[in-house]
């Protein structure tokens, strides 16, 4: 019944703040030219001395005509700033949020854009524009999202233990389209191996829990460093975190997100492994993965805190 209740409070409150914005839309205030570069000068000076701290930039993108439009000024400060606040969270230090604002007939169209706190934006392309083959990774805690997160543009085949627990979420992968190879260090481990190296010289992606099947938690084992060597494909950190979540008592901690709940994601810088490595190299690559990892999972925690 409380759940009810606030649900009908939420619903309610969407629908008074709709009313106002159709009573602002339909009244007579309207936004000249002139009065939008007063706007445009008053939200820099809103993010001055943000900007300045994290020497980060806005760059504006303005086409609107030199007419009125039946638009509140009010109304559109505040919705610029409440992009702009957010995209500023998920950028680097030194980066620039772009602001796109045009104008067609009587309506104002605005986009912000970021660059997330995991990557850069030339780096995002390559994992959502093109069929680029890549090894994609998450903890195994983390398995309930890592799938749904994963690029739909490329074939992708998720390892997973031949285990009972695996069987299961090879199931949920299938579902989504993914081509499941099983293996584990214990069991067929070296066969599916080498299916991964034949599906990445065929030029597709592939999915892996750098610590499963069976831990320890949140320590890469050699296989992806070794897979990513051999098939000179980058791979590919991936994060995600929920306000609300649940931990079951299993050996990794594994994580499953309440419905509803507010989340964040990030995938991470490529990590390239070259040919030739010795084993301190080695050691060394497994240490790199796992500090992303680790650094990606701060990122996304401190973004919902």
């Amino acid at each position: 019944l409380v759940l009810i209740t606030q649900g009908m409070d939420r619903l309610s409150n969407m629908i008074d703040s709709l009313l106002s914005y159709n009573t602002i839309r339909t009244s007579k205030n309207n936004l000249t030219k002139v009065e939008f570069e007063l706007i445009k000068r008053k939200i820099n000076d809103h993010f001055n001395y943000r900007l300045q701290s994290r020497n980060q930039t806005l760059c504006w993108h303005v086409s609107v005509p030199d007419v009125s439009l039946p638009l509140a000024g009010e109304l559109i400060e505040m919705s610029i700033i409440q992009l702009i606040s957010n995209a500023l969270k998920f950028s680097f230090n030194g980066d620039a949020v772009n602001v796109g604002v045009s104008q067609v007939k009587e309506h104002l169209y605005i986009t912000v854009t970021d660059h997330g706190v995991g990557i850069k934006e030339h780096e995002k392309s390559k994992i959502f524009n093109n069929n680029q083959k890549m090894i994609f990774c998450c903890w195994h805690n983390r398995l309930f999202l890592g799938p749904h997160i994963l690029p739909r543009n490329r074939k992708i085949n998720a390892l997973q233990s031949s285990h009972s627990d695996g069987m299961i979420t090879s199931t949920a992968f299938k579902f989504l389209g993914m081509n499941v190879i099983l293996g584990s260090s214990n069991r067929g481990g070296m066969q599916a191996f080498r299916q991964m190296v034949k599906c990445i010289q065929l030029g597709e992606s592939v999915a892996i829990t750098p610590d499963g099947p069976k831990g320890p938690k949140e320590k890469v084992k050699d296989g992806i460093i070794k897979l990513a060597q051999i098939t000179n494909s980058p791979i590919i950190p991936l994060v995600w975190s929920t306000k609300k979540f649940k931990i079951i008592n299993s050996w990794d901690n594994f994580v499953i997100p309440m419905p509803f709940s507010k989340g964040v994601y990030s995938f991470g810088k490529p990590i390239y492994i070259k040919k030739k490595i010795n084993e301190n190299e080695l050691a060394m690559f497994k240490q790199k993965l796992e500090l992303e990892l680790k650094r990606l999972t701060k990122l996304v925690n401190q973004e919902l805190s």
